[in-house]
């Protein structure tokens, strides 16, 4: 096999080569073959003579297979070391889960706590302070056992017009500030702008760009499912990105999230709500000003 990997490290698009069964029209066969894996087949025809394959090398007959590869990220709902924004969390209790939005620091103490949202980390009015914060959270859990990563310590009422809430980080616990399927880390904030380009990373819809396109709003959003009711919510509005459309803006579980400005990584709010699947205009998401968040519950950045 020798020849034939310093043959597939000469030509364009290969991006494999293995000794194995030989297929035909997408079916495997028992013919044993020297396989060239590339991203494309092309026709001979099209093909330079130095980028074409023999029929033959040490008289074995060559095949060539049409597929490409790539290494599989991390998964945002499975169990990590590293505890960073981005990841799947939880009130365990209470059985909710959503995104772990930014891990923030207590500005008179300086203790690190997690941040997400009230319906994430408190999931009901039932919730109390050292409520088991799970990573991931328990919906994402499966047979798995509870991974304890906080305790809940303190949140905004819903009435004061903020979907917010900490957990304080629990013993042991390895933790990173950069948003999980990116290279950012949030170090300063910066209010919403009309027109600013955003990044979120959210534990079900992934990484995802967007716009904002409405500032300075208020929200009515239905808490019936979490022990409340209709609340008014303080926020701004946010659409998809056409430089670069996402599969999803936004998906249950994403809730608690960080929108981060996409040139600077500048922190910008905290995703609370997304599509309703009723509106005709269902491609969007809210979220509150970040420093509106911070001032509430006397945090800041780590960094910062």
């Amino acid at each position: 096999m020798s020849k034939a990997k310093r043959l597939a490290r000469s030509l364009e698009g290969v991006c494999g080569v293995d000794y194995g069964f030989a297929f035909k029209d997408g079916k495997r066969t028992d013919k044993l073959s020297v396989r060239f894996h590339m991203n494309r087949k092309q026709r001979l025809s099209r093909l330079p003579i130095d980028q074409r394959l023999p029929n033959t090398i040490d008289g074995i007959d060559v095949d060539v297979l049409e597929i490409g590869y790539s290494p599989h990220a991390a998964s945002p709902r499975a169990p990590q070391r590293l505890v960073q924004p981005g990841l799947s969390v939880g009130n365990l209790k209470q059985r909710t889960t959503g995104t772990l939005g930014a891990i923030v620091r207590d500005l008179a103490t300086q203790e690190r706590y997690l941040l997400s949202n009230w319906h994430v980390l408190c999931g009901g009015p039932e919730a109390s302070v050292g409520d088991i914060i799970s990573q991931p959270g328990p919906m994402d859990l499966g047979s798995k056992s509870p991974n304890e990563v906080a305790r809940l310590e303190r949140w905004l009422r819903l009435s004061e017009q903020f979907d917010a809430a900490l957990g304080r980080v629990s013993e042991g616990i390895d933790l990173s500030e950069q948003l999980f399927g990116t290279a950012l880390v949030s170090t300063a904030t910066v209010a919403p702008a009309l027109g600013m380009s955003v990044v979120k990373s959210g534990a079900v819809s992934g990484v995802s760009r967007a716009l904002v396109d409405g500032v300075s709003g208020t929200y009515r959003i239905d808490y019936t499912g979490f022990g409340d009711g209709p609340e008014w919510m303080q926020g701004f509005r946010l659409v998809p990105d056409n430089a670069a459309p996402a599969a999803a803006l936004s998906l249950e579980g994403d809730s608690g999230s960080l929108w981060v400005e996409r040139t600077t990584g500048r922190a910008v709010g905290l995703h609370f709500a997304g599509e309703d699947d009723v509106s005709p205009l269902n491609d969007y998401a809210l979220a509150h000003a970040i420093d509106e968040v911070f001032m509430r519950l006397n945090v800041g950045l780590i960094a910062a």
